[in-house]
């Protein structure tokens, strides 16, 4: 068999011996010319042999190849469908395998679901059995309360029966306490100057007098009452001169210093006083023991009782001579009059001398009129529900100056915001001390006319103009004597050239003209007379 090498060999050796010019020199092997024939022929017939037997054995190879390549080929082919079905066989298998893994996932998760279950049944139970331990410790609490009920049951029973002893036991003290205060009452029957004293009267002389009423023996601290009644006449002409009441009040010492009385007090009375002055005289050397004296006027008709602690013994002597001023006798402070027994004559709603101001049905006073009296007479209000030094004000009236102001809540430091100077029956100044602000009043476009009402206020706005307006004549305009300012303000749209007419007594004496650029305020100010004049100026925006 001729190998490819050798085939190779033999053909580069035939290139040799004939290569396109063998009767050149360049040829040393060719078959022509001299030395050629005899010594290269049978090489080249011999390569030209190996070449031919060479090209045949690669024509058989090739030929074994191409039948072998087609087996491969068809080998190949089976191959590869034996491939495509197994690749279908396995996307089939992974298709399977895939649902086997949904399945087994959905088993799991059912598993996982069951487990949960059994968790929560676990859980479930738990709570039943802790609620069913619950219920039993409630049982038992109930148990032990109905046992608490019980013995509180008896107890209250036990307190009955022992309030019902002592029920019995009141009845039995009150039937005691009715038999004392009948008792008590059959004694009081009969006056004890210990306790309580009857009444007295006197009799009416016609010339002042002292009268001594009694003795009053008393300890520390005891303390002496005398109620009068009575008037200093008794004519059916003199009405509010016959009644009255006066209140003698006295209170025993501690006797801490002899160089002074050992007994004090006042007398007080309501309406007219039934004596005008009272003494304590010390009876001998006890600084335990007062004669009483009063001083009663003319025609004095006097009824008078006495309650006491200690001991009242009672004289009722008239026509004293004057008690003096012995050692340790006391002079009663001087009557506090408590006020007037009322009458319908004596209330008024008028500024009547000497009554009361009457109140209405609603509780307000309905005097007509108020007036303080004084060097600097003021009138006070105190709001209750205001905050922090936010409560008091005042008007007051000194040196000629009305003052309004407002004060702290001590009433230590406060301001005055309006002060009114006159000078005899003229008004000289008016003074303001804070910020004046007035409300401004919004004028309605009234098919296209603008009309002030004076009554209103001082500050008008008529608003956007739309189109042209008129300010018309104002109206209500202040009495004779009187004039009032007035300011009153338009404003153009966005279109601007919007005309503002006046009505015929607005008057501009400023001469100059509104600005009807768009966007522009202007104002018409001036002042209203009482001839219905409006008298004007323009005030035009830039």
């Amino acid at each position: 068999m001729t190998t490819l090498a050798t085939m190779l060999a033999a053909a580069q050796r035939l290139l040799n011996y004939y290569n396109g010019d063998e009767k050149t020199a360049q040829n040393p092997g060719g078959l022509t010319g001299v030395g050629g024939m005899a010594d290269n022929w049978d090489p080249c017939i011999q390569d030209i042999g190996t070449v031919a037997n060479g090209v045949g054995t690669a024509m058989t190879a090739a030929s074994t190849s191409e039948g072998n390549a087609a087996e491969s080929a068809s080998a190949a082919a089976n191959s590869a469908q034996s491939a495509q079905q197994n690749a279908q066989a396995t996307a089939a298998d992974r298709q399977a395998t895939g649902q086997d893994r949904q399945a087994t996932g959905a088993d799991r998760q059912a598993v996982a679901q069951d487990k949960t279950a059994v968790h929560q049944d676990r859980l479930a139970a738990d709570a039943d059995a802790q609620a069913t331990a619950a219920d039993r410790q409630a049982v038992a609490t109930d148990r032990d309360a109905v046992h608490q009920d019980r013995l509180a049951a008896d107890a209250a029973a036990q307190a009955t029966a022992q309030d019902r002893q002592a029920t019995a036991a009141d009845r039995q003290q009150t039937g005691l306490d009715r038999q004392a205060a009948q008792q008590a009452a059959a004694n009081a029957q009969t006056w004890d100057p210990t306790n309580y004293s009857r009444r007295f009267s006197l009799p009416i002389l016609s010339v002042a007098d002292w009268v001594k009423l009694g003795t009053w023996t008393a300890q520390v601290a005891d303390r002496l009452l005398i109620e009068m009644t009575g008037g200093y006449a008794y004519s059916i002409d003199q009405p509010t001169s016959t009644g009255g009441v006066t209140f003698i009040t006295a209170t025993m010492l501690a006797d801490t210093n002899a160089a002074f009385p050992n007994v004090a007090g006042q007398y007080s009375y309501l309406g007219n006083s039934a004596c005008n002055a009272v003494k304590f005289v010390q009876s001998g050397s006890n600084r335990f023991v007062y004669d009483v004296f009063v001083s009663r006027p003319a025609y004095t008709n006097m009824t008078y009782r006495v309650m006491c602690a200690g001991t009242w013994t009672s004289v009722n002597a008239p026509s004293q001579p004057y008690p003096g001023t012995a050692a340790g006798s006391a002079t009663i402070a001087d009557g506090n009059p408590l006020g007037t027994i009322l009458t319908g004559s004596w209330t008024s709603t008028n500024a009547v001398g000497n009554t009361l101001a009457m109140r209405d049905s609603g509780g307000s006073l309905a005097a007509l009129a108020y007036t303080a009296v004084g060097a600097g007479p003021s009138y006070y209000w105190w709001e209750t529900d205001a905050a922090l030094n936010n409560h008091q004000w005042y008007a007051s009236v000194d040196g000629g100056v009305l003052s309004f102001g407002v004060l702290n809540d001590t009433g230590t430091a406060g301001a005055n915001w309006l002060q009114v100077v006159r000078s005899g029956v003229t008004v000289a100044s008016i003074q303001f001390s804070a910020a004046v602000q007035q409300n401004v009043v919004t004028l309605a476009n009234v098919s296209g006319a603008f009309t002030p009402n004076c009554q209103l206020g001082n500050e008008f706005d008529c608003g956007t103009l739309g189109a042209a307006a008129t300010i018309a004549n104002p109206t209500n305009v202040p009495a004779v004597g009187r004039v009032q300012p007035l300011s009153i303000k338009w404003t153009q749209d966005g279109a601007g050239g919007r005309t503002m007419s006046f009505g015929v007594n607005c008057i501009n004496v400023g001469g100059t003209s509104a600005n009807t650029a768009p966007g522009k305020v202007n104002f018409a100010v001036g002042k209203v007379y009482p001839d219905g004049k409006f008298y004007y100026s323009i005030v035009k925006g830039a």
